[in-house]
């Protein structure tokens, strides 16, 4: 990606935002986070904001091997027959977005295709969820830095007004899960 003096980023691997001061190499690019302070970060360690605060993911040349979504929603969709036990209890359906179960190989991956990755199978799993009616979700997003429970959030907040979330059970997620409960599927 290119990035240019003045250009607004996103850290991924910290909690925060800042604006591009000076480009040193692609490996040393000076940024003021949004706390003042000039850091040193790694091309790979930012991702570009755009005017309406979206973001520009990093796209390689190289072709990444995906699991098959259709895998992962086989995987998910197959536990939802009407009348599963887990549909009659109302037991929450879970949705594990650690990045090993979504490739073959993450460690081709830069953490902005990590994230898009993650955040496009999110978004598929809400959808289909919504589609088949299923009203409790868990989604694992481990607990990290932070910036995919952020984005998880951001997105249901912005996007999904029927949605409800808060912090999973931490006795069986610990700290790295979030509860969804999705209202007026039955109308």
């Amino acid at each position: 990606m290119i990035f240019t003096v003045g250009d607004k980023v996103r850290l991924l691997n910290e909690v925060g935002e800042g604006i591009i001061v000076e480009i040193i190499s692609p490996s040393q690019i000076m940024v003021e986070t949004d706390m003042g302070m000039e850091l040193p970060f790694s091309e790979d360690d930012l991702l570009k904001l755009n005017e309406d605060n979206t973001v520009t993911y990093k796209k390689r040349e190289a072709v990444i091997e995906s699991k098959s979504l259709k895998q992962s929603k086989k995987k998910f969709t197959s536990s939802i027959p009407y009348n599963s036990d887990v549909r009659k209890n109302h037991a929450p359906f879970e949705i594990d977005l650690h990045i090993e179960e979504l490739v073959e190989e993450p460690k081709k991956l830069t953490p902005g295709e990590m994230l898009e990755t993650q955040i496009r199978h999110f978004r598929d799993c809400i959808n289909e969820a919504i589609a088949f009616k299923i009203s409790k979700l868990v989604v694992i997003h481990g607990v990290g830095e932070g910036i995919l429970r952020q984005n998880i959030r951001t997105i249901l907040r912005d996007n999904y007004p029927n949605i409800e979330y808060m912090d999973a059970n931490t006795r069986k997620y610990g700290f790295g899960a979030t509860e969804i409960t999705i209202r007026n599927l039955h109308k």
